[in-house]
């Protein structure tokens, strides 16, 4: 996908996961952060220079939408490691407690199979 074409996809995207899936793609096509960042670069400059004001906007807009959508993913991986580690901690700090919310939410408790 082309630059210009992934900017301005990126510009119509509602949804951070489609913005962060065309990204995905890019990084891809270019093998890495590195050479899509100077792709990147060298389109706005040509742009820019060219005065071609409608590339300039999308290459600018498309970039705020990766990073809104990059800091709203990363919010949320955070909000669910959190809620992870919180859970890993009040099994270990009350395993009954945790045990009859798990009854409750149906799923069946057993002990480890013991093998002597």
């Amino acid at each position: 996908m082309q630059i210009q074409k992934a900017s301005a996809a990126i510009c119509q995207a509602t949804d951070p996961e489609r913005v962060a899936g065309i990204a995905e793609g890019l990084l891809d096509e270019f093998g890495g952060w590195e050479r899509f960042v100077r792709v990147w670069r060298e389109t706005f400059e040509a742009a820019r220079k060219n005065q071609r004001h409608r590339r300039v906007f999308h290459m600018l807009a498309s970039t705020w939408k990766l990073q809104q959508a990059a800091d709203e993913l990363a919010v949320e991986s955070r909000r669910v490691e959190f809620d992870r580690v919180s859970f890993e901690l009040s099994v270990v700090k009350s395993p009954t407690v945790a045990a009859n919310v798990l009854t409750r939410l149906g799923w069946t408790i057993a002990p480890p199979a013991y093998e002597s």
